[in-house]
């Protein structure tokens, strides 16, 4: 009988005994549990938050970059404004200039000009190229087609036999506004061509009447008015 309880007690302090064992197992497991659990919260956050701080970085340049462009397009904006002013004001200059000139031009005596023109039709109508080529400089001798004194005086040795002035009156109505600072006249001439004149497309002339407008430039190195240009047209 003695043996039988000493077994049962043996049984049931042995029972406690794993009993608490477990509960001491299942404790730490589960403190082992909430531990890895905060970390792998605590991982998750510093992620996010690095996260957050490269977003952050991101934003902060892109903010950078857009205040880079404000102001340059806020420079860009003065500037067009400020060349703008300074055109209006060019345009403005020119018109009181123009209007000035113009003024002049209404009062002054073209003697002078006028001389050049007709010794230029003159010399030609004379068979003397020569003087009337130095009458012109580089710009309208150019235009003409013709690059040298030698075609020049070829060109009306071979085409035309007479050329006689009607009129010439200096143009004050008939110029562009972008053109009211030059001295332009306006010649009436009266052309004979040769018989043979291989100037099909008429360079220069045609046979008969011709309006021509001459373009008269002071040239300042030799202190001189030349003709700068001989036009069809204005």
């Amino acid at each position: 009988m003695k043996k039988f309880i000493l077994i049962i007690v043996c049984v049931v302090v042995l029972s406690i005994f794993i009993s608490m064992n477990y509960l001491l197992w299942d404790r730490e497991s589960k403190i082992q549990s909430y531990e890895s659990l905060n970390y792998s919260k605590n991982t998750s956050i510093d992620a996010l938050s690095e996260q957050i701080k490269s977003l952050k970085e991101q934003l902060s340049a892109q903010d950078a970059t857009i205040n880079n462009l404000q102001n340059q397009n806020t420079a860009q904006t003065n500037g067009n404004t400020q060349l703008e002013i300074d055109k209006l004001k060019l345009q403005a200059d020119m018109q009181a200039k123009n209007s000035v000139i113009d003024q002049l031009k209404q009062k002054a005596d073209f003697q002078v000009q006028e001389a050049i023109i007709k010794k230029w039709v003159e010399s030609i109508n004379k068979g003397k190229y020569a003087d009337s080529y130095n009458l012109m400089n580089i710009d309208a001798i150019s235009s003409t087609g013709i690059k040298s004194q030698d075609q020049f005086v070829s060109y009306f040795q071979n085409n035309i036999t007479g050329i006689k002035l009607s009129s010439l009156d200096i143009d004050l109505e008939g110029v562009p506004g972008n053109r009211s600072g030059d001295l332009i006249f306006k010649a009436v001439l009266d052309v004979k061509k040769t018989d043979n004149s291989n100037d099909s497309q008429n360079l220069l002339f045609n046979h008969g009447q011709n309006t021509k407008y001459f373009t008269m430039i002071y040239n300042a190195g030799n202190k001189k008015w030349l003709i700068s240009e001989i036009a069809n047209s204005l």
